[in-house]
């Protein structure tokens, strides 16, 4: 497999060992692929147009991905076929380096101009977006994952003044 790690870290449970997949040749050799805990032996490889630099989330039904161009997807943790594919707004992106983050029944992705997209993740329906006023290019947005504090979103930006823009999203007691 011509295909190297990135920023995202592999993620397991006592079952399976979920990698996002990083080409950037475009070669065809980005994804999601999902080994046995125990053997090391692939399960599945689910294989994507772009890179995913970023950690996953997993659900006990879905493994959960941001590709770099923007792209959310939610596979099906058994079969490794994707459920379902939403694009983030501004679609396509250039740097998303950033993975999802798991908040009930919602999943929330970083966009490439700052902003935070939720989408139901048994369905993949948009749930609500925020978007910061500061942000006009897509040069840095995120430098971490969305961290989810009970009902709180938070996240840190890169704004184009050079300062780091500290900010959180209420989910109104989610």
């Amino acid at each position: 497999m011509q295909t190297c790690l990135n920023r995202g870290q592999p993620i397991c449970d006592a079952k399976d060992v979920f990698i996002p997949l990083s080409d950037e040749s475009y070669s065809g050799q980005s994804g999601v692929l999902c080994l046995d805990a125990d053997t090391g032996r692939t399960r599945w490889l689910l294989h994507t147009t772009h890179s995913i630099r970023g950690t996953l989330a997993i659900t006990p039904d879905r493994v959960l991905a941001v590709t770099q161009a923007g792209q959310v997807l939610a596979v099906d943790r058994t079969t490794g076929r994707a459920a379902w594919t939403r694009t983030l707004s501004g679609y396509p992106h250039r740097w998303i380096h950033t993975g999802p983050v798991v908040a009930d029944d919602v999943v929330v992705a970083g966009t490439g101009t700052g902003g935070l997209e939720a989408f139901k993740i048994k369905s993949g329906k948009p749930q609500w977006r925020w978007a910061t006023s500061r942000q006009t290019t897509d040069y840095l947005p995120h430098f971490a994952t969305p961290l989810c504090l009970g009902s709180t979103i938070a996240c840190l930006l890169y704004t184009s003044d050079a300062a780091d823009e500290r900010s959180s999203v209420d989910l109104g007691g989610r």
